[in-house]
């Protein structure tokens, strides 16, 4: 629920007796979460068995090597924030239902699950990212090294499989000198490699409440020096938002997935060529937010309005890109190049977007070793991309196009350099640092011309710089600190979206800027006990903000004068013995206004919205090695803060917990020839009724997204041996 928050001078902090009763419900089952999470870990005594080379399994740190700096570098000697997931956490005992499922356990990065597929999961590092309305902001994200953000800065995961997902970095805080616009944080995914075999044929099967059905087909395996990687996956889930204007008892926020993905690796002159190939095509309805009377008695229906009008997105995008890495004449080579189309269809309340976008770049990188015992390293290149949005916004007359209101096309051309330097300062000492230039090139060619001729463009660029240090304070325990600096431009829709429903490009819409600071440790203890603890601090100025207009239901964007984010993460994983682990993180984000007024309201100091100051998760996983339930069995508990939802801080969610419990069998021999293994889960055993997402700066009070309430899941996996 929403309440009053504690800078409303009228209620300061006034909560009604029902909430009071709901926080003592919610302290007792994060009680006997935390016993139960507890109980699995402390009665296994057995010797931990092997894991895979990510930073959620206690190994040492020198095993792993992260590329997420687009330099290869040990996890152990990485001057930043850094966090893998290899295939066993990203995927087992999972319903591949969405991303926020996959991503779980990563400190400094909120996922806020919308349970809505026509605007896609919101997901935050430090802050950065917050403020989306729909896709992936201040993020930069790579899907196999090709972008998945595109020129403008705004990201879209619709390609992404889930169900072949191999391994994710994730690097929290300063990336720019690597990778330019929006780089608040990096998220880097890799498809898992093909099974070391002619050919492996697997099938899943998921099924669940709320409708959800998941199938995928996938093959892969090796055929003389290459390797492949095919498969092909349908998505189905009705949603479990009540339709208030039907009388039967249906649902509204439905949505249908088909992914197609193919990858194929084989060497090529030196070196190796990677092409990786999807075609994605989604259809969602948008149910919706609702308002805090009607979460607070347990409706969770859809929007009405939403319903009369259609709210939906029918879109199909397919995307191809080519990798080739080796060596050259003064060291290795990285070289790279994307194209990619999307064609959108999508009601909102006030209007029909059509949209056709053509995009696609190039990428060039040479790196090297000089000095004694090539103690530096270097890397440095270019990039080139483009990007062509045929845009046209209709009204909405129940859904279907009616008067054409905005026709244009909108280009982005960005090109960028950037060098960086690794240098090793004797046995316990290392320092990175780069710098890159950007600049980006909006233009707009007005077709719409009834209104006058909005043509026009704008010219953003920016120079950004960064430096870490990692020490070797002993040898199972570094430190690290790091300085630098981003900046994030509008999107070509936020540009698009002017407040004076005039075209072109909003002329006063202008990119955010950071500067941020950051120190930590992180280190190992007896190959049982693994942890990371960071303190950083971002100052912001031009801060992008979401708004909605009175009486027009859409969100546009304006620049705040200046915020900060500041706070510390800490991740630990522990294995006392065997078969048992324990992966918990702890997230601390204070983000403030230090200078935001608008129409005469001064916020400087507020909360910005969106964000949840405290975030801890905890996983608990157990491995029963034989027997009829042998496989893996884990437990999460996760506890989200109270956020705030508008400018003003009048009002704020409810905190939250959840419990969820899954379940992966060992693969058993079936049918001669056949491995099965069983998947099965519960996802909020409690049935905790809880604000998923919020929209921020809603207009008529709607900031939830509510969360469906305790739902089950079960499947089988199938593969040859």
């Amino acid at each position: 629920m929403i309440h009053p928050s504690h800078h409303d001078p009228a209620r300061p902090g006034a909560r009604t007796t029902s909430g009071s009763s709901e926080r003592r419900s919610r302290v007792r089952q994060l009680v006997l979460a935390g016993f139960a999470l507890a109980l699995v870990v402390a009665n296994l005594p057995v010797p931990l068995a092997g894991q895979e080379p990510d930073s959620s399994a206690v190994i040492p740190l020198d095993e792993i090597e992260v590329t997420v700096l687009r330099t290869p570098i040990l996890l152990g000697e990485v001057p930043f924030a850094v966090s893998v997931l290899g295939t066993s956490a990203l995927t087992r005992g999972k319903a591949g239902l969405s991303i926020e499922e996959a991503l779980q356990g990563l400190p400094g990065v909120q996922v806020q699950n919308r349970y809505n597929s026509a605007v896609g999961e919101r997901i935050s590092i430090r802050g950065f990212g917050a403020r989306s309305q729909f896709g992936v902001r201040g993020v930069t994200v790579l899907v196999d090294g090709i972008p998945a953000t595109l020129p403008d800065g705004q990201s879209t995961l619709d390609h992404l499989d889930l169900g072949t997902l191999g391994r994710v970095e994730a690097l929290r805080g300063p990336g720019s000198s690597a990778y330019g616009n929006g780089a608040g944080g990096v998220l880097r995914f890799e498809t898992r490699r093909a099974a070391d075999q002619p050919f492996r044929p697997e099938l899943s099967v998921v099924t669940g409440d709320n409708g959800m059905t998941r199938l995928q087909a996938a093959a892969s395996g090796v055929s003389g020096e290459s390797e492949y990687l095919l498969s092909a996956s349908r998505f189905k889930y009705e949603g479990f938002r009540r339709n208030p204007v039907a009388d039967d008892g249906s649902v509204f926020g439905e949505a249908r997935k088909l992914h197609l993905n193919g990858q194929l690796r084989s060497p090529l002159a030196d070196g190796e060529l990677v092409v990786t190939a999807n075609l994605a095509n989604l259809d969602g309805d948008n149910p919706g937010s609702i308002n805090d009377s009607l979460l607070a008695v347990g409706d969770r229906r859809a929007h009405r309005g939403n319903i009369f009008q259609g709210t939906n997105k029918q879109v199909t995008q397919g995307q191809l890109g080519v990798r080739w890495t080796g060596t050259a004449a003064a060291g290795e080579a990285d070289l790279s190049a994307w194209g990619l189309f999307r064609n959108l269809d999508n009601p909102i309340p006030p209007a029909v977007i059509d949209l056709k976008r053509n995009a696609g770049g190039v990428r060039g990188a040479l790196r090297g070793q000089a000095g004694e015992a090539e103690q530096f390293s270097w890397n440095f290149g270019g990039e080139y991309a483009l990007q062509r949005d045929d845009r046209q916004n209709h009204g909405n007359d129940g859904g279907e196009r009616s008067d054409l209101r905005l026709d244009q096309l909108e280009n982005v051309r960005t090109l960028a350099f950037f060098g960086q330097g690794d240098l090793r300062m004797g046995e316990r000492a290392r320092l990175v640092g780069g710098v890159r230039y950007d600049r980006l090139d909006f233009s707009v060619e007005d077709a719409f011309l009834s209104n006058g001729d909005d043509s026009g463009d704008r010219l953003m660029d920016a120079i950004s710089p960064s430096l870490g240090l990692h020490v070797a304070a002993t040898p199972s325990m570094g430190l690290f600190a790091n300085v630098g600096t981003s900046f994030e431009s509008p999107t070509t829709t936020e540009l698009a979206n002017d407040p004076s429903g005039r075209g072109g490009f909003n002329p006063e819409l202008n990119p955010q800027r950071s500067l941020s600071l950051e120190v930590g440790t992180r280190g190992v203890s007896d190959n049982t006990f693994a942890y990371e603890f960071s303190v950083f601090r971002t100052s912001i100025t031009d801060a992008l903000v979401p708004i909605e207009v009175p009486d027009i239901d859409r969100t546009f964007y304006a620049n705040a004068g200046s915020a900060s984010h500041r706070g510390f993460e800490a991740a630990f994983t522990l294995a006392p013995g065997g078969r048992a682990s324990l992966r918990a993180t702890y997230s601390y984000t204070d983000a403030v206004f230090d200078d935001y007024v608008v129409d005469g309201n001064d916020y400087g100091g507020n909360q910005i919205p969106g964000l949840a100051p405290h975030r801890a998760e905890a996983i608990a996983s157990l491995r029963v090695p034989g027997g009829f339930w042998a496989g893996n069995w884990e437990l999460r508990a996760a506890h989200v803060s109270a956020l705030p939802v508008n400018d003003r801080n009048t009002a704020e969610t409810d905190a939250y917990q959840l419990l969820d419990a899954r379940y992966e069998s060992d693969p058993q021999s079936a049918f001669g020839a056949l491995d099965v293994a069983v998947v099965m889960g519960i996802t909020n055993i409690f049935d905790t009724l809880y604000t998923a997402s919020v929209v921020v700066n809603a207009f008529g009070g709607r900031f939830h997204e509510p969360g469906p309430g305790r739902s089950f899941y079960f499947g089988t996996r199938w593969g040859v041996p």
